[in-house]
Parts: structure tokens; C-alpha cells; sequence
């Protein structure tokens, strides 16, 4: 775990981990890098799938046999947030930010037109034709234009780069998303879009909002529970029980 965690987000890890385990989740690890994203999940647990009946043909005595196999089982994916801010970095309104920036867009193609016409110095000697030149308007250091790009910037990275619960439900990372959270540091109506909610009441957790089950292959199920062996077995060799 990193060096850096606090005490309360590692308390809510370890509440996550018990309740996953009352709910029969039997393999877990903290750290887990998910499948189709860059993103890492604070705990991920593993609930194996219940035995089917499934019938054999025997070539030796061209009988059937009967024999019970595991089915994939579900996978959950806990996200601990100690802090209203700790939420707010991750969880940004994807559709309020992507009708912020497309009027910025707008405004942006506005001042280009006016600056040309006030800066024709700044264009480039890149065509032999004017209808294809390019300017360098940022060198005209007009505050409004700067001012405008500084916000586009800014809502790019905020819609690509941080709406990371909205991206692991889109991107398939697993079955079932909870946020862990202490009291009081966001309301229901906040929860992102098919994850469940876990309140901290004392020692126990409260689940107040199930999650969405989402439907994945089969083998991101399987490459997620690869993962979590993977992790789990990192915490065995870094704590050396393990001899390497």
C-alpha cells in the first residue's frame, strides 16, 4: 500500500474488505490496476460463481457423466474517498463541462476571426494561399484570447482526464462499483451513475445506494481476477513472507 495513505482512507479500505467478505467475496487485493483503463482501484474483490451441472461424453465407454463446474464469478471494485475534496478531483459533470467548453470553442473561433484582422503580422509563411494561413495569435498576448484558452485547457483535462468513475462504468472495468465514503462528504444525488454507496457508520458500512450490475465478457472477468492474484501476490513478497 503507498506510503502515503492515511489513516482513514486505510480505514476504509479494511471496512470495504470486511463487507465484501460478510457477502462471500473470498479474493481481494488493494492496489489493482483494472482491465481497458489506466485507472487503480483502491480494493478489488472477486465472488466466485455458483457450480453448474454440465454433462461429459467419456470416449473410452461412449458414456455420459454428469460433473459440476465454477461459472465466472462477480467482480467488485471499491473506490475510498476520506474527503469531500478527495471526490470532487475524481467526479467531474461530463455533460455541464462538455457544454461549457463547446461555447468556449465558439468564442475561441470568434476572437480568431477578430484577431487576424487586427494582427496580420502574426501570420505564418506556412501556404501561398491566404485562405489556408495560419496565425500565431497567442503572440498577440490579448488577455481574453489567453484567458479562453487557459479555460479550454483546463475543461479538456478535466472531461479526458478525470471523470474516472463515469470511464470505469463506460470502459467495462468490472461488475459492481461501490464509493466508500465517510459521512457527510457528498448527498446521494451526487453518486455517479450505476455505482453503489458506502457510508462509514462507526465501524460498520452502510449501504445506502446499491450499484447497477453491468454486464462484461467473460474474460475481462477473468483478467480482472488475474490482477487481483497478481497484486495479492505483490503484498506477499513486498512483506516478505514469501522468500524471493
Amino acid at each position: 500500500m503507498p506510503g502515503s495513505e492515511s489513516e482513514a482512507h486505510l480505514r476504509l479500505k479494511t471496512l470495504a474488505l470486511n463487507w465484501a467478505r460478510e457477502r462471500k467475496f473470498t479474493v481481494f487485493a488493494p492496489e489493482v490496476r483494472l482491465p481497458n483503463s489506466n485507472y487503480r482501484a483502491d480494493l478489488v474483490a472477486y465472488r466466485p460463481g455458483k457450480k453448474r451441472l454440465e454433462s461429459v461424453k467419456v470416449v473410452e465407454t461412449r458414456q455420459t457423466r454428469n460433473r459440476r463446474t465454477h461459472q465466472i464469478g462477480e467482480t467488485a471494485v471499491f473506490e475510498c474517498k476520506q474527503a469531500r475534496s478527495d471526490f470532487l478531483k475524481d467526479s467531474q459533470a461530463a455533460e455541464k463541462t462538455r457544454k461549457e467548453l463547446n461555447l468556449l470553442l465558439d468564442r475561441r473561433k470568434t476572437l480568431d476571426r477578430l484577431l487576424k484582422v487586427h494582427y496580420p503580422d502574426l501570420a505564418r509563411s506556412d501556404s501561398l494561399f491566404p485562405e489556408f494561413q495560419t496565425f500565431d495569435l497567442e503572440r498577440s498576448q490579448n488577455p481574453s484570447y489567453l484567458k479562453v484558452l487557459k479555460r479550454i485547457q483546463l475543461l479538456q483535462n478535466r472531461l479526458y482526464e478525470k471523470n474516472k468513475f463515469e470511464k470505469m462504468i463506460r470502459y467495462g472495468c468490472g461488475h459492481l462499483f461501490y464509493l466508500v465514503v465517510e459521512e457527510g462528504i457528498l448527498s446521494e444525488s451526487e453518486v455517479p451513475l450505476h455505482w453503489g454507496l458506502l457510508v462509514r457508520k462507526g465501524s460498520d458500512l452502510d449501504l445506502l445506494i446499491p450499484p447497477t450490475h453491468q454486464n462484461i465478457p467473460e474474460s475481462t472477468g477473468l483478467e480482472l481476477l488475474h490482477r487481483v492474484a497478481q497484486s495479492s501476490s505483490k503484498i506477499w513478497i513486498r512483506n516478505r513472507i514469501i522468500e524471493t
